[in-house]
């Protein structure tokens, strides 16, 4: 892809109309705004009004209102909204086109807007959902195809804004003298006055608007948050694994930037952009955590407070806006390929899989997973509504549950995703099952249904205010006890099998429980868990055939009031269930088992000893 030179709004004379309101059903509605008269158009069970401006600006200006329009000056939205001008971004490839076909311009202030076509004019007043994208602060934007609300929309009885702001050097990257900082950040603060002011005509209530966006766009939605002109424009949030780990202070890393951009001028060609970005985008690179996105909005700059307020007014809004905020299992696994220091480790698979699986398992938690979690159980101890989920569905062993793969899911576009990567494997009826539980939930949080939302299994692990692995009453604690295969309640089951791994408890002598997180997948009916060999929780069951289960993270943590299951051990010896229960786990947790198994293998040769392990069945009760 490549850049392109800023085209002049068309400037055709307008379509005349009346000014007022045509049926919801006409295949060209007419929406009467304060802003304006605007001609939308049906596509199918919606309603659409794309490409419509929200605000206007030079290069390094804020934006500024556009003039409203007489009645008689109708705005056709029949065009989507332009991309902002970027840079190739290889790392996206496995996402799609990052421009999805759109025009590029550099006045790529728009937004559009979907309706449910059946709404009738004296219908309640619909939730509204204003989705900002991600993409690092440097690709992509509103209209792209995998955005596409049209099923969202219908399915949910919402109405879904998408909007499209300056990206890159034109959007986040300025000294606040010259250059002002934040400009994409206003850009998104103007989309969403714009949205209060016009979206009742639409059939929207500027009463409840959600506020969504995923990646930098889950971390633009936080940011609003901390603003005080943002107060009243969103009521509700939705974070998608925004990168939280790498919010702060940035003054020396936007010095940088700005001076290797020194060069960038208000009349600079828009062909030079991507050149001089990339000479900001080098320098970035010797600046830690901050590197992983160095183009974001800068605290302390106009319209942010401080660094050090931004958490603290996060707190002080807590009780007015609940918010739903997670990640995936496994966000990194999208950007290990184009991590050239494991490019080396390829020729030996095992070494190879731990090396990605450590590095996967240490970025999720310090840039994705431990700030989120942080959040939201601050946000509940201020007084805020905090639901927290991690999507775990997968399609395949290369991917994974890897950053962006619950988007589709999200919209309603699965279907046009299926040939990417990440869903490589999966049918179609799977995709359909999967999208349609998780826009019930986004669809519940935005309807304030919260008291519906409750894990998705094997999809997505919800975390409610109590803290559990679904927002729904659970035992605190029930007892099973069995021979080879052990029998417990219909729900624990249920919530064991949604789990990424299984914190094991064995006791020791002295009483001492001791817990560590094993494996754990689904053979058919059955749930079987397994620790690798010649443990020291092996050794404890040879004492004191205890244990307990709780479902927890890939480092063990368990979230409180988390379900506990206790029962006798047993142990297995090396030709006693391995087949089975390998199978079950390969197909689960594909080369990371593998791996294991490789080691385990190599150190019985070593040891010349067969080592023994755990292995536990689990059913449930009809």
């Amino acid at each position: 892809m490549t850049w392109h030179p800023a085209a002049p709004p068309p400037t055709p004379e307008p379509p005349r109309g009346t000014g007022s309101e045509t049926p919801v059903n006409n295949e060209a509605p007419l929406f009467s705004t304060p802003s304006g008269p605007i001609r939308g158009r049906r596509e199918g069970a919606v309603l659409r009004a794309s490409g419509i401006p929200y605000a206007r600006a030079n290069r390094f200006d804020p934006p500024e209102p556009l003039e409203d329009r007489p009645a008689h000056d109708v705005f056709d939205a029949i065009s989507p909204s332009p991309a902002s001008p970027q840079a190739p971004t290889p790392l996206i490839d496995a996402l799609g086109d990052q421009t999805g076909g759109l025009p590029i311009r550099e006045d790529c202030q728009h937004l559009s807007i979907t309706v449910p076509a059946d709404r009738g004019t004296d219908d309640a007043p619909l939730p509204v959902m204003v989705w900002i994208h991600g993409g690092g602060y440097t690709s992509g934007a509103g209209d792209l195809p995998v955005y596409d609300p049209a099923v969202l929309a219908h399915e949910q009885r919402v109405i879904v804004v998408t909007v499209t702001y300056r990206l890159g050097v034109l959007g986040y990257l300025g000294d606040g003298a010259g250059r002002p900082a934040n400009l994409g950040l206003l850009d998104q603060l103007a989309a969403l006055e714009w949205v209060q002011r016009n979206i009742a005509s639409f059939g929207g209530d500027p009463a409840r608007v959600t506020a969504f966006g995923q990646s930098a766009g889950g971390d633009a939605v936080l940011h609003l948050m901390a603003i005080d002109r943002a107060r009243g424009l969103f009521a509700r949030a939705i974070v998608q694994s925004a990168p939280m780990g790498t919010m702060g202070a940035r003054v020396k890393l936007a010095a940088a930037m700005s001076a290797a951009s020194a060069e960038l001028t208000p009349i600079t060609p828009v062909g030079e952009l991507a050149r001089i970005q990339a000479a900001a985008l080098r320098v970035s690179r010797g600046f830690g955590r901050f590197s992983l996105m160095p183009f974001a909005p800068q605290p302390a700059f106009t319209p942010l407070p401080p660094e050090k307020q931004i958490r603290e007014r996060w707190l002080e809004r807590a009780p007015g806006i609940p918010l739903l905020i997670g990640v995936t299992a496994e966000e990194t696994r999208l950007f290990l390929p184009g991590i050239s220091v494991l490019d080396g480790l390829r020729s030996l698979p095992p070494l190879y899989a731990l090396a990605s699986i450590a590095l996967d398992t240490a970025m999720n938690a310090i840039v994705y997973g431990h700030p989120a979690r942080r959040l939201a159980r601050d946000y509940r101890r201020a007084g805020g509504t905090a639901l927290r989920y991690v999507f775990r569905w997968r399609a395949n062993d290369v991917y994974r549950a890897s950053h962006a793969i619950e988007v589709p899911f999200v919209f309603g576009t699965e279907s046009t995703g299926a040939h990417l990567p990440p869903y490589a494997g999966a049918r179609p009826d799977e995709l359909a099952a999967v999208g349609k539980s998780v826009r019930a939930l986004w669809g519940s949080f935005a309807h304030g249904r919260t008291g519906e939302m409750a894990s998705v299994p094997e999809v997505l692990d919800l975390y409610g205010d109590r803290g559990g692995p679904s927002a729904q009453p659970t035992p605190a604690e029930s007892a099973a006890h069995y021979g080879d295969t052990m029998t417990v309640p219909d729900a624990q089951w249920r919530e064991l099998a949604a789990t990424p791994f299984v914190s094991l408890g064995t006791y020791r002598r002295n009483g001492a429980l001791v817990t560590v997180p094993v494996w754990i997948a689904r053979d058919g009916d059955e749930l079987v868990v397994t620790s690798e060999r010649s443990t020291g929780k092996v050794k404890r069951l040879r004492n004191d055939s205890r244990i307990t289960l709780q479902p927890c993270s890939r480092m063990g943590k368990v979230e409180p009031d988390a379900i506990r299951v206790e029962a006798a051990g047993r142990i297995a010896g090396p030709a006693t269930d391995d087949a089975r229960a390998n199978a079950a786990l390969k197909g689960k947790y594909g080369l990371q088992y593998r791996a294991i198994l490789g080691f385990e293998a190599f150190a019985r040769r070593i040891q010349r000893k067969p080592g023994d392990r755990v292995i536990i069945r689990i059913s449930r009760d009809a």
